[in-house]
């Protein structure tokens, strides 16, 4: 008779929906700025933990945001487009739709990114 191999508990899911994610996250501890409305709202925010598919951010003022927004990550010059996946008390989880290094960016409707980078950046 065989038996079943009792699973350790890093095999159990955690409940907090990171067993549904495609691409691993991250820990990582970086500025960024939350950005809407073709930049008439900008929040900073960190940038809690990282995939090649999403995010976990933080934001200093809490406020409610919209179903699309863009996370500019400050310290990689990158911004992603990106739509609200869960939101918490303590933040929000975003699912990336598209990635850009802000040096590519060259579309005349995503120039205010560059300009928002380089206003923070000073």
């Amino acid at each position: 008779m065989g038996y079943l191999p009792i699973p350790k508990k890093a095999d159990a899911p955690s409940g907090d929906g990171s067993e549904l994610r495609k691409a691993v996250r991250k820990k990582v501890l970086v500025t960024g700025k939350i950005i809407w409305d073709e930049g008439a709202h900008v929040a900073d925010c960190s940038i809690l933990d990282m995939s090649a598919t999403g995010a976990r951010v933080a934001i200093k003022t809490h406020q409610t945001v919209p179903e699309t927004v863009f996370l500019l990550d400050m310290a990689n010059r990158m911004a992603h487009k990106a739509t609200v996946a869960s939101q918490r008390a303590d933040g929000f989880g975003l699912k990336f739709l598209n990635s850009w290094k802000l040096a590519d960016v060259a579309a005349p409707d995503l120039r205010y990114l560059k300009r928002i980078y380089v206003q923070a950046a000073q």
